[in-house]
């Protein structure tokens, strides 16, 4: 989740980026490939694909800094070129001498996520997806979500020659970063086929890292893997009150991926989660079930109801609109109407049930 909130903010100054640097404009029929590029998408776009280290330089009186930062105006947002040395240990693909300058521009409105991402929350060594430019430079394939951070061990390690060994090879470490998982595992559930994502994370989801075992169920969900469903289930409910460390925005992550499942085997799961209002899942349960709007979750639909008292206003809506959706019957009370007497209309949406009993 939190991967795609930075790719949201990105793209609010992709397109100044873009025309500081000489590029086309950003067209507005992108696909979503595009938007929000994967790995396989960024490796076929890409002049050059290399591993290696963002060099540190030094700055007088001051501390070690990896960003060179040049900073002018343009309308309406604050820009700034950013020029980055980067020494080549592995070469994936196309050919580069042992050191390269990347250069990339963004407006101050997400430099803050820029210098996280390449510089500021720890390694230095990366994997960059590049494209030639003038002077012999390079610039990022894709603004913003150029380069994935991998664990320097796994850059040493001879045997890591393509992107999915050195991921694999960084995801064998222990104690790593919780972002540095979630990087290498999301890359890794887009380069394997189903099937060997499905034994990988099966191997990590049997491990000891929490971390590990919480994203390989994040990311078989939202490959549309269903597989694991309830051991994912299982993780958020014995992990619901675990605040240490990124297990939290895990459970979140979870549940932002039961919320976009679209496979009708998932929903006996989904239904046993509507019966526990103060589950952390609840919401992206009930979301997954409205969107389906299959017949065979009216009786889950109609029980959650009756518990009425346990749920807030916002989702007593979503129930009798996931009930209107089923039944195919339009014209209910919009979200304002509902909120002046929400009994009287669950009552109505129990009505009908009631008499058949």
């Amino acid at each position: 989740m939190r991967t795609k909130l930075i790719q949201a903010a990105i793209l609010a100054g992709v397109a100044w980026g873009t025309a500081l640097s000489g590029k086309e404009p950003v067209p507005e029929n992108m696909t979503e490939e595009d938007l929000c590029p994967t790995v396989p998408y960024l490796f076929k776009k890409s002049d050059v694909v290399c591993a290696g280290i963002v060099t540190a330089k030094e700055k007088k009186g001051k501390e070690k800094i990896r960003i060179l930062r040049v900073e002018f105006r343009v309308s309406p947002f604050e820009a700034a070129v950013y020029e980055s040395k980067f020494k080549v240990r592995k070469v994936l693909k196309g050919r580069v001498p042992p050191e390269i300058t990347i250069r990339y521009h963004r407006t101050l409105l997400d430099r803050p996520i820029l210098e996280q991402m390449l510089d500021g929350i720890g390694s230095g060594t990366r994997l960059v997806f590049l494209e030639r430019d003038k002077g012999g430079m390079f610039t990022p394939t894709r603004e913003g979500i150029f380069s994935i951070a991998i664990d320097p061990v796994a850059l040493k390690n001879p045997k890591a020659k393509t992107m999915k060994q050195l991921f694999m090879a960084t995801l064998a470490e222990e104690d790593l970063p919780a972002w540095m998982v979630e990087r290498n595992l999301r890359a890794l559930s887009q380069l394997l086929k189903p099937k060997a994502f499905r034994a990988y994370a099966k191997k990590l989801i049997r491990g000891r890292s929490k971390l590990k075992r919480g994203y390989a169920h994040v990311f078989l969900l939202e490959n549309k893997d269903i597989s694991f469903l309830a051991g994912a289930i299982s993780f958020a409910k014995t992990y619901r009150h675990d605040h240490n460390g990124y297990v939290g925005y895990v459970m979140d992550d979870i549940g932002m991926a039961l919320n976009r499942l679209t496979n009708r085997k998932a929903l006996p799961h989904l239904h046993k989660l509507l019966k526990d209002p103060a589950s952390p899942l609840f919401r992206h349960a009930l979301w997954a079930v409205i969107t389906m709007a299959d017949p065979s979750s009216r009786t889950a639909l109609i029980s959650c109801l009756r518990q009425h008292k346990k749920l807030d206003l916002e989702h007593k809506y979503e129930c009798l609109t996931g009930l209107a959706r089923i039944d195919n019957t339009q014209g209910g009370p919009s979200f304002e109407k509902f909120k002046e007497d929400p009994d009287k209309y669950i009552r109505e949406a129990l009505a009908p049930d009631e008499k058949e009993k």
